[in-house]
């Protein structure tokens, strides 16, 4: 058994600051934010659930960890499939196809909390961005008619917000060995 070490905080701060970024053009361009998303999501999505996939067969955590890693590429690689293949249908139901996402990814994240809750300190951040990606995706659902302009200021609310608790963590989190991955 290798005695490295493996810490993913740095990790953490990459997405919270990119995250952040999305937040801020969205505060700024909310009508070009999601042209861009509509455009690239599905792109970027691919590009995430391999990096998921990858990462949930090279380090495990934790006993089990493997399954919520693998369970989140999948629905990373489900609406990435759907937004790639079938972009009018990306462009039709892009509000429906996000808040549906962003409410899986929220339970994703609750009952991952629940299975290590009491087995990595500080597990208390999975529940909180679980809990923000259902406030969002529910959002986004119930308003399917507001103006793109909507759209783009939830998805800045749910970008800052998650961004802002992604660096919180990765600070908090830049001290111990065990850091969550599974925040991502």
């Amino acid at each position: 058994m290798s005695s490295k070490k493996y810490s993913s905080w740095w990790l953490l701060l990459v997405a919270g600051t990119m995250l952040i970024l999305i937040g801020v053009f969205a505060i700024i361009q909310p009508w070009d934010t999601f042209v861009y998303l509509v455009k690239y999501l599905g792109f970027v999505l691919l590009l995430s659930s391999v990096f998921l996939f990858i990462h949930a067969f090279a380090i495990k955590i934790l006993r089990g960890e493997a399954k919520w890693l693998i369970t989140e590429a999948l629905a990373d690689l489900t609406l990435a499939s759907v937004l790639v293949l079938n972009p009018f249908l990306a462009i039709v139901a892009f509000n429906l196809l996000i808040g549906i996402w962003i409410i899986v990814r929220g339970v994703i994240k609750i009952l991952h909390y629940a299975f290590i809750q009491k087995a990595v300190y500080g597990a208390d951040s999975i529940l909180v961005v679980g809990l923000i990606s259902i406030v969002a995706g529910m959002l986004i659902i119930m308003f399917p008619t507001v103006k793109v302009d909507g759209v783009g200021y939830a998805i800045c609310i749910f970008a800052l917000l998650s961004g802002g608790l992604y660096i919180f963590n990765a600070i908090r989190f830049k001290k111990f060995e065990n850091t969550l991955v599974a925040l991502l």
